[in-house]
C-alpha cells in the first residue's frame, strides 16, 4: 500500500502519544530471589515485535482495506475523519446527523407528493416546517452547516418560490426521489450501526483486557507475598516460588496480549472502520446528489418557466463536495492532538520496594521450574497461531470474492444489485479485523517465548540454583489418572481435588494434581513425597499377579 502524507501524519501523532504516555512512572519492582532468573530485556522484546509486527502484520494488512475510491482527486489533501480517531462519539453524531438529513429529505419529497392535490395552500406551510427542521439540526449540531446542508437549504427556499409548479411532480417524487432515498438511508444506517458496534466490541475486548491484567496482576501479587512471607514453612518454599514464577509468566503474556491487541486496533483497525464509516456517508451524499439532480432535471423540463432558477440549482449542486464538509467538521473539533492506544504496563506486586531494588521486569522467567510449563504453553501458542493464519486466510479469500462481485455489480448493474451484499462484505471485512487482532494477541505472547527458544537462555538460568544442594536429575513424571476416594489437596495450587472425576498422580513421586495443573508443574526429582495411596498399593500387587493382562499392567499413564 502507498502511503499518504496523511498517514504518515497520523501514524507520526500516535507515535508521539505513545511516547507520552510510555513516560509514566510505573510502580517499583519487588526484590525477589535470585532463583527467579531474567532473560533478555523487555524493551529488546519490545522493539523486535514493534519492528516487526508493524512493519510486516499491522501495515501489510492494512493495505486491503485502502481509502474509498471514490474521493475525488482534487480533494485528496483534505481533512478526513482519519485525522480525529480518538473523536468516535462525534463522529458516530455526526453520521447519525447525516442519515437524519437523508431520511429528512426523503420525508419532505413524499409529504411533497402526497400534498399535489392541495399544494397550492399547503406547500408553503411545509417548507416553513422544514426550515424549522433544519433550525433544529443546526441546534443539534452546530458545525452541520457544511456545502451539502447549504444547499439544502437553499432549494427549500427554490420550492417556496415555485410552490404551484409540483403539482404535476406527484409520482415522480414518490418513485424516484422520496423511496429510493429512504431505503439508501435506512440501508446505510443498519450499516453505520454494524461499524459503530464493532468499534464497540473492540473497546469492551480492550476494557477485558484490562480486568484479566488486573486479575493476574492480584494473583501474582499474593503469590509473592506468600514467597516472601518470613513465616513460609521450608518445605513449601519450592512450591510457593514456582506459584509466584507461574503467576508472574501470566501476567507478563497477558500484557504483551493487551498490548499488542490495543496497538493493533488502533494503528489498523479503528482507521479502517473510520473509512468505512466515510466510505458510506460518501455514499449517501452522492445518492442525495443524484436523487436531486434527477429532480432538477425533471423540473426543468416539466416547468419551462422556472428553467433559469433550477439551473442555478443545479450549478450550485455540482460545488457540494462531502469531503469539503468533512473537512470543515474537523476543523472544529480543534483537536491538537490524538490520544495514544491504551497501554498496559507492568506492575511489581511489592508497592513498596524503590525502583532500585527490585530485579522483577517484564519477562517471563525462565528457570528449571518453569521451563517445562513454558515450553508447553509456546507450543500451544504457535498451534493457535497457525490455525488463526488459515482463518484469516479463509476469510480474506471470501471476503475478496464477494469484493469483486460488488465491484462487478457496480460496474454491471444488470447482473444484481451490489447493495444487496454489501452488508455481507462489510460483515466479513470485520470478522477478517477481528481475527487479525487476535493474531497480533498470539504475536505479542509468541514474542516473549523467544527468549524460551534462544541458546543463551539455558546457560542463564542454570547458574541460579534454588538452594545449595545437588540438583536432582530432572526427569518426565509418569502421570496416571488416579480417582481419589477422599478429599485431598492439590501439590501445585493447594486446592481441593475432586472426587467424583478422576485426577492426576505421579508413580514416581506419588504426587497429586489437579488435570488443569499438570501442565505448570516442573521436573520430578525421583523422590517420593508421601506413602502410597492404599487403592494404589492394591494396584500394584495386582498388576504383580501372573494372570494379569499386559494391557492392565499398562492403565492410563501419560509423561509430563
Amino acid at each position: 500500500m502507498t502511503t499518504t502524507p496523511e498517514d504518515g501524519e497520523i501514524y507520526a501523532k500516535i507515535d508521539e502519544v505513545i511516547t507520552d504516555e510510555g513516560s509514566d512512572t510505573a510502580p517499583p519492582l519487588p526484590k525477589l530471589p535470585k532463583c527467579m532468573s531474567l532473560s533478555g530485556s523487555y524493551s529488546n522484546s519490545l522493539s523486535g515485535h514493534s519492528g516487526r509486527v508493524r512493519s510486516e502484520s499491522m501495515f501489510s494488512r492494512s493495505t486491503k482495506f485502502n481509502r474509498p475510491i471514490s474521493i475525488l482527486e482534487d480533494e485528496v489533501g483534505m481533512q478526513n475523519l482519519r485525522d480525529i480517531p480518538h473523536l468516535i462519539d462525534n463522529t458516530r453524531g455526526h453520521a447519525s446527523l447525516a442519515i437524519k438529513f437523508a431520511e429528512s429529505v426523503s420525508d419532505f419529497f413524499k409529504k411533497l407528493s402526497e400534498l399535489n392535490e392541495n399544494y397550492s395552500r399547503s406547500l408553503h406551510g411545509l417548507v416553513k416546517q422544514y426550515i424549522s427542521k433544519n433550525n433544529d439540526l443546526k441546534r443539534e449540531r452546530y458545525f452541520c452547516a457544511g456545502s451539502l446542508f447549504s444547499y439544502w437549504e437553499s432549494m427549500v427556499g427554490e420550492v417556496e418560490q415555485q410552490s404551484l409548479a409540483y403539482q404535476e411532480f406527484s409520482q415522480t417524487l414518490r418513485e424516484r426521489i422520496s423511496l429510493p432515498l429512504r431505503a439508501i438511508a435506512s440501508q446505510k444506517k443498519e450499516l453505520l450501526k454494524k461499524t459503530f458496534q464493532a468499534r464497540e466490541e473492540f473497546a469492551f475486548d480492550l476494557n477485558r483486557q484490562k480486568e484479566e491484567n488486573q486479575k493476574l496482576y492480584k494473583e501474582y501479587a499474593e503469590n509473592h507475598t506468600k514467597v516472601n512471607s518470613p513465616n513460609v514453612k521450608p518445605a513449601l518454599k519450592e512450591s510457593l516460588t514456582l506459584q509466584c514464577h507461574n503467576s508472574h509468566n501470566d501476567y507478563v503474556l497477558q500484557l504483551g496480549a493487551s498490548n499488542a491487541f490495543s496497538y493493533s486496533y488502533h494503528k489498523t483497525h479503528l482507521i479502517s472502520l473510520l473509512d468505512c464509516v466515510e466510505e458510506l456517508l460518501h455514499t449517501l451524499s452522492n445518492e442525495f446528489k443524484s436523487s436531486l439532480n434527477y429532480y432538477i432535471s425533471q423540473s426543468n423540463h416539466m416547468l419551462k418557466k422556472i428553467v433559469g432558477r433550477f439551473d442555478t440549482l443545479s450549478d450550485v449542486l455540482c460545488n457540494v463536495s462531502f469531503s469539503r464538509d468533512i473537512s470543515h467538521f474537523v476543523k472544529l473539533q480543534n483537536s491538537s492532538k490524538i490520544p495514544e492506544p491504551i497501554r498496559f504496563v507492568f506492575q511489581d506486586p511489592d508497592m513498596n520496594l524503590n525502583p532500585g531494588e527490585s530485579v522483577m521486569t517484564d519477562n517471563l522467567i525462565i528457570s528449571r521450574q518453569t521451563q517445562q510449563a513454558l515450553t508447553h504453553r509456546s507450543s500451544e501458542v504457535r498451534q493457535k497461531k497457525l490455525s488463526l493464519n488459515r482463518q484469516i486466510s479463509n476469510l480474506t479469500k471470501e471476503y475478496n470474492s464477494i469484493r469483486d462481485l460488488y465491484k462487478q455489480y457496480d460496474q454491471s448493474p444488470e447482473y444484481g444489485n451490489k447493495a444487496d451484499i454489501e452488508g455481507a462484505m462489510l460483515t466479513k471485512k470485520i470478522e477478517v479485523m477481528f481475527s487479525e487482532c487476535n493474531l497480533e494477541t498470539l504475536d505479542g505472547k509468541a514474542s516473549l517465548f523467544e527468549a524460551l527458544d534462544s541458546p543463551q537462555s539455558n546457560s542463564k538460568t542454570a547458574s541460579l540454583p534454588i538452594s545449595n544442594q545437588t540438583e536432582p536429575i530432572e526427569r518426565l513424571h509418569l502421570l496416571i489418572s488416579f480417582n481419589y476416594k477422599k478429599f485431598k489437596k492439590c501439590d501445585y495450587c493447594n486446592e481441593q481435588l475432586s472426587v467424583i472425576k478422576s485426577e492426576m498422580k505421579c508413580e514416581i513421586c506419588y504426587m497429586r494434581l489437579h488435570r488443569k495443573c499438570q501442565n505448570n508443574i516442573s521436573y520430578c526429582n525421583g523422590i517420593p513425597i508421601r506413602d502410597k495411596e492404599p487403592s494404589q498399593k492394591k494396584r500394584d500387587s495386582n498388576a504383580n499377579t501372573p494372570n494379569k493382562s499386559k494391557e492392565s499392567q499398562i492403565g492410563n499413564i501419560s509423561f509430563i
